[in-house]
């Protein structure tokens, strides 16, 4: 895909649809969860939501970050986990979207340079509501939402 004519965030249509499989088969395969509606753009993340962000370079450069509704963040975790919800926690679930940051990441960056050589730094756990002023692709969940960014190029 030549993303570097193109929009660089997921008010372009074609990195949207790579972004929108990568997490709807994460979700599906390594969450057991499948969004109850179609995806929709929004431009901000949930104000509750728990977020952790991924920075990659290499033949693409930039960043994909994943937030997630605090309500929806132990059933996560406990389906990735293989746990019962009574028997996460705080920790399990930070863990939880550390790895799932990364596992997103993973997954649209295969699809958009599927012969690339890219590097995917440790994703980190982020505090500030305005982490990101690029538009966020939403998708709800029986207890919430999962929200997710993706900006790429030299200035990402």
């Amino acid at each position: 895909m030549d993303t570097q004519n193109d929009a660089r965030n997921l008010t372009n249509p074609a990195l949207r649809e790579v972004c929108r499989q990568a997490v709807l088969e994460v979700l599906e395969t390594m969450f057991f969860e499948i969004p109850l509606d179609e995806d929709i753009p929004s431009p901000v993340h949930e104000p509750d939501a728990l977020i952790a962000c991924a920075r990659f370079d290499g033949s693409l450069s930039g960043w994909l970050c994943v937030a997630i509704s605090r309500s929806c963040a132990g059933p996560l975790a406990a389906g990735f986990l293989g746990l019962d919800e009574e028997e996460v926690g705080e920790e399990e679930c930070r863990s939880m979207l550390i790895e799932l940051t990364n596992i997103v990441c993973g997954a649209t960056l295969s699809r958009l340079e599927p012969s690339g050589r890219l590097h995917i730094q440790q994703p980190v756990l982020v505090e500030s509501p305005h982490i990101c002023d690029s538009p966020w692709l939403r998708f709800p969940l029986s207890r919430g939402s999962f929200d997710a960014a993706l900006s790429t190029g030299p200035y990402a």
